[in-house]
C-alpha cells in the first residue's frame, strides 16, 4: 500500500470516527432497532452490553452467546495457511454490535520469516485504528504489551483452534498449566484443547475468559441493509452511489465497488464484505 493511499484511507477512517465513537453510534442504532423489534412476532433482540454472540452453528435460527458483560474482545490469529482475515471481519462486526472494545492479537510471531510480506493483510486494520499486538507465547516477545492491553478489564479470547489461546494464557498467568496442542502443517488447523469456557484472573489485574476454538462464525442480528455500517472505509464513497439503498454489490453506479476496483478500498476487505452480504438473509 503506497503512502498516498494510506494517507487517504486514514483520512476516511478519521471521518468515520474511532472504534469508541462508532461504538456509541452503534448503541444508539441498536436502541432504535430494539424498539422497532418490539412489534408482535419479532423475536430478535438487541445484544446486552458486552455480549458477544453468533448464530448457533448447531441450531438454525438461534443465537449462541460466547461471553457477556465483557469490556474487550481479543481476537487471536496466527501466521500460516490457517490465517483468515474474513473471520477477523466477522468478529469485528460482532464486537462492534456488542459495544466491547476490539483487540487483534497476532500470536506465534516467532514463525514469521518475512513479517512485512506475511502480515501485509493487517494494513487495512491498522489504517482503521484497530489495536494490534504482535506476540509469541513461545518466546515471550510481546507478552508484556498484551498484558498491558488486558489489565483492568474483563476480556474474552476468541479465535480458531490452534492459534495458541491456551499458550497465551499460560504465558499471561504463570503456573496455569493449561493443556496445549499442535496444528496440522498442511492447513494450519488445530485440535480443540479448550473444550469449555473458563475464567482466569490476571496477576496484574483483570480477567480473561477463554473460549473453545471456532471454525465458523455466523453473524447474528445483522441485516443486509446495515452491513456496510460495519465497514467504515466505505463511508467516504457510499454517498456518491447512484441509489440511496445501494448494497454495494452489483448495483449500477456503485461508488464503493468502483473505489474497490481502483484499490482505494482494500480488495480483501471488499471481498470479505461481499461474502458476508451473501450469507445474510434479506431484512
Amino acid at each position: 500500500m503506497d503512502r498516498e493511499r494510506r494517507k487517504h484511507l486514514r483520512h476516511l477512517a478519521e471521518r468515520q470516527g474511532s472504534f469508541e465513537e462508532r461504538k456509541l453510534r452503534r448503541k444508539e442504532i441498536e436502541q432504535r432497532r430494539a424498539a422497532s423489534r418490539a412489534a408482535p412476532g419479532r423475536r430478535e433482540a438487541a445484544p446486552e452490553r458486552g455480549e458477544l454472540a453468533r448464530a448457533d452453528p448447531r441450531s438454525a435460527g438461534r443465537r449462541q452467546v460466547l461471553a457477556a458483560d465483557v469490556d474487550q474482545v481479543a481476537m487471536v490469529v496466527a501466521p500460516g495457511p490457517g490465517l483468515r482475515f474474513g473471520l477477523v471481519d466477522r468478529f469485528l462486526i460482532a464486537v462492534e454490535r456488542s459495544g466491547a472494545r476490539p483487540l487483534l492479537v497476532v500470536n506465534k510471531s516467532d514463525l514469521l520469516r518475512d513479517p512485512a510480506q506475511e502480515l501485509a493483510g493487517l494494513e487495512p486494520y491498522r489504517v482503521l485504528g484497530l489495536p494490534i499486538v504482535l506476540c509469541s507465547a513461545l518466546t515471550g516477545n510481546g507478552i508484556a504489551a498484551l498484558r498491558d492491553r488486558l489489565r483492568g478489564s474483563l476480556n474474552v479470547l476468541v479465535g480458531q483452534s490452534g492459534v495458541g489461546k491456551s499458550s497465551l494464557l499460560n504465558a499471561l498467568v504463570p503456573g496455569l498449566g493449561l493443556r496445549t496442542g499442535a496444528t496440522r502443517e498442511r492447513d494450519g488447523k488445530g485440535r480443540h484443547t479448550t473444550s469449555s469456557t473458563t475464567l482466569h484472573q490476571l496477576p496484574d489485574g483483570g480477567q480473561v475468559i477463554a473460549t473453545p476454538g471456532v471454525r465458523q462464525f455466523g453473524l447474528w442480528g445483522v441485516e443486509r441493509r446495515e452491513l456496510s455500517d460495519f465497514f467504515p472505509e466505505f463511508g467516504g464513497y457510499a454517498p456518491a452511489c447512484r441509489f440511496g439503498d445501494c448494497l454495494h454489490d452489483r448495483e449500477p453506479g456503485c461508488a464503493v465497488r468502483d473505489a474497490a476496483e481502483r484499490d482505494a478500498i482494500a480488495a480483501a476487505r471488499y471481498a470479505s464484505y461481499l461474502r458476508v452480504l451473501a450469507s445474510l438473509e434479506d431484512g
